[in-house]
């Protein structure tokens, strides 16, 4: 009988200390994340800290966290999707525990809160809390040598093309050149060809400081809402972040416009990035968070931002569709002295027209 007794006061004690530990496990409990960094290139490893802390005289036998995970995120050690840590942690001790991971898709990714759940020794019982800590963290897209990007009537792109679009003028002619399969056929010298019995083109040179600035076009076609081609759009922004990168490495101010939607900011507030030799950071944060819905037809964004236009100013419109109305608003501009050249990526390998 006495031990009985001493079974059933045991089991008291412990279901007490448990039911305690179970409300008051909370009690000055802490949990922070860290990401080392905000910013990655795809499939850059980065590493995540969670911090915790029991600041109070009394230890928790059981705490389980979890937290999804976006799609795209592999961690080194994770479960369907979720990252999952269960441990007891003593009174008055803090734990840190970090984990790599590496994203494998461009876009912005948030990491939700913590959900943590305290309970008894046994398990048998828990209460669970959702402590708020939210991480941004910002994939750039791929950036592809731009002689990679094979263009129906241009060839690669490269310093040869930024060359052919900022520095021709014809006014001004400074030597000529042997032909190649790239250049257009109205450059070609035809006095100097016979002369030299082969075909020989002009070269040009600048009698002003161009900028170059390319705008994004992500409709892929009528009604807009509706025909929406992802490869496409990566595609297009692939080739934006590339033309951009090479356009500044080779010395040109360089800007950006889309009438993208941008995942985690305003696109009403978004003006553009107006032409920079500093502006390249910004622009692969853009591309980062272009999504696939559209802030309005390419017409009707030109009718819209015909201020934002100049002549000082050659403008690539990298495109994922063309139609009439878009081909009328070209014309409209280049009437204007707009200086506009286009790649439609619809397709296979692009199409390029001035």
């Amino acid at each position: 009988m006495f031990e009985y007794l001493i079974f059933i006061f045991i089991g008291a004690v412990l279901f007490l200390v448990a039911d305690i530990t179970r409300k008051r496990g909370f009690d000055k409990l802490t949990i922070d994340r860290y990401i080392n960094k905000n910013k990655l290139n795809i499939n850059e490893e980065f590493t995540i800290t969670t911090i915790v802390e029991n600041k109070k005289g009394l230890s928790i036998s059981y705490l389980n966290l979890k937290q999804a995970l976006p799609s795209n995120v592999i961690l080194s050690r994770s479960f369907e999707g979720e990252d999952l840590y269960k441990f007891k942690i003593g009174k008055n001790q803090r734990i840190k525990r970090s984990v790599k991971g590496k994203i494998s898709k461009r876009g912005v990714y948030l990491f939700d809160g913590i959900e943590a759940s305290v309970g008894d020794m046994f398990g048998f019982s828990f209460n669970t809390k959702k402590f708020d800590n939210y991480n941004e963290v910002i994939v750039y897209p791929k950036l592809v040598p731009i002689e990679n990007f094979k263009v129906k009537n241009l060839g690669s792109l490269g310093d040869r093309v930024i060359r052919r679009w900022l520095a021709e003028d014809n006014l001004y002619i400074k030597g000529i050149r042997d032909y190649s399969v790239n250049d257009r056929m109205k450059d070609i010298n035809w006095k100097a060809s016979s002369r030299m019995s082969k075909l020989m083109v002009n070269e040009y040179d600048s009698t002003s400081n161009m900028k170059l600035s390319i705008i994004l076009n992500v409709q892929c076609g009528e009604p807009y809402w509706k025909n929406i081609k992802p490869e496409l759009i990566e595609k297009a922004i692939e080739m934006s972040i590339s033309l951009t990168k090479n356009s500044i490495k080779f010395g040109v101010e360089t800007g950006f416009y889309t009438n993208a939607m941008l995942t985690g900011m305003s696109s009403r507030e978004f003006k553009g990035v107006f032409p920079s030799l500093k502006s390249f950071e910004i622009v692969a944060e853009i591309c980062a968070r272009i999504g696939y819905d559209i802030n309005g037809c390419l017409d009707v964004y030109f009718k819209k931002n015909r201020n934002i236009f100049d002549r000082n100013t050659v403008y690539v419109l990298i495109t994922c569709f063309m139609d009439e109305n878009i081909k009328s608003q070209i014309s409209a501009m280049k009437r204007l002295g707009i200086n506009l050249k286009i790649i439609d990526v619809s397709c296979d390998d692009g199409v390029y027209y001035e």
